[in-house]
């Protein structure tokens, strides 16, 4: 008698283990996006990927390692998108809908002869310096391509980042239990995050070295930056916390102060309902509006 209940208590565990992984894998859970370290700007996302995440979205990654549903062809007309997760798009929100998608679509409709491919280089998590290190890199390789940078208070006050410091995958995640194990290396990193830090960090003087951190940034910006076939957009989000609206108040005013040709986004997004899936991802609606927005300046 005993050994068939612990024969029915295993059937019942195992059961249960499985119905958790169908239930992770239906919410889109399972299959992450691989990201490759590189030397010159950090990290990307690995080539030829498509994955489908969250809410059915579909993320794809081109042979060049950008969110693209366009082939990377070295002969085509290019306009490359940068910045970080703003721009990459999110994993609940699907490639066609992505506001770089949404862009190019009404740039090359407009455009009546030769037609661009569209890149999106939006990368989760990236500072002002893996921005403009892939923009380099880009720009030496590819110097008649369009650029446009989508820029927010945050780039500038984050460092080089590094995959190794980020909860992202660079080995591929595989096996039965594949979605079980991405949820449960999520909740490992919370608790090592718990374990060693505090979540507070109040031993760390923010604001007093801002304005020094911010213009170490804006002279690195300047040393990098090469406006030629390049539009920069800057915009900053409504936020409930005072100390950061008061560093991005000082953000803006400084590089709109420095450069002319920096494109102001802010004021046109304020007071804006429903363009925020968080405190700072943009909705589907968010992507729209982006998209209509950045198209009405593109030509000036």
């Amino acid at each position: 008698m005993k050994i068939k209940s612990f024969t029915f208590i295993i059937f019942l565990i195992i059961v249960s283990i499985f119905a958790i992984e169908l239930s992770l894998r239906y919410i889109g859970l399972g299959s992450p996006i691989i990201y490759k370290k590189s030397i010159l700007f950090g990290y990307y996302p690995a080539e030829n990927q498509k994955v489908k995440r969250l809410k059915n979205s579909f993320i794809t990654i081109n042979n060049k390692g950008f969110r693209s549903l366009d082939k990377f062809e070295e002969n085509k007309s290019k306009i490359f998108i940068l910045g970080d997760s703003v721009v990459y798009g999110g994993s609940y929100i699907d490639d066609k809908k992505t506001f770089s998608n949404l862009l190019c679509s009404k740039i090359n409709k407009t455009t009546k002869k030769d037609k661009f491919s569209c890149h999106n280089g939006g990368v989760n998590a990236y500072g002002i310096e893996n921005i403009m290190e892939r923009y380099n890199y880009l720009k030496n390789k590819y110097p008649k391509a369009n650029y446009i940078l989508i820029l927010n208070y945050s780039n500038f006050y984050r460092n080089f980042m590094q995959i190794e410091s980020l909860p992202y995958f660079s080995k591929q995640n595989s096996g039965l239990l594949k979605a079980t194990k991405e949820l449960l290396a999520f909740y490992i990193d919370k608790i090592r995050f718990k374990l060693r830090y505090k979540s507070s960090f109040d031993n760390f003087d923010y604001s007093s070295n801002a304005s020094i951190k911010l213009r170490n940034s804006i002279n690195y910006f300047d040393s990098r930056i090469n406006f030629n076939n390049t539009k920069v957009f800057l915009w900053t989000r409504e936020n409930y916390n005072p100390e950061v609206n008061n560093l991005e108040n000082i953000t803006v005013n400084e590089l709109i102060g420095n450069y002319n040709n920096i494109i102001n986004l802010s004021n046109l997004i304020q007071n804006k309902n429903g363009l925020y899936h968080d405190s700072i991802h943009l909705s589907e609606k968010g992507h729209i509006f982006f998209a209509e927005q950045i198209y009405k300046f593109y030509y000036e």
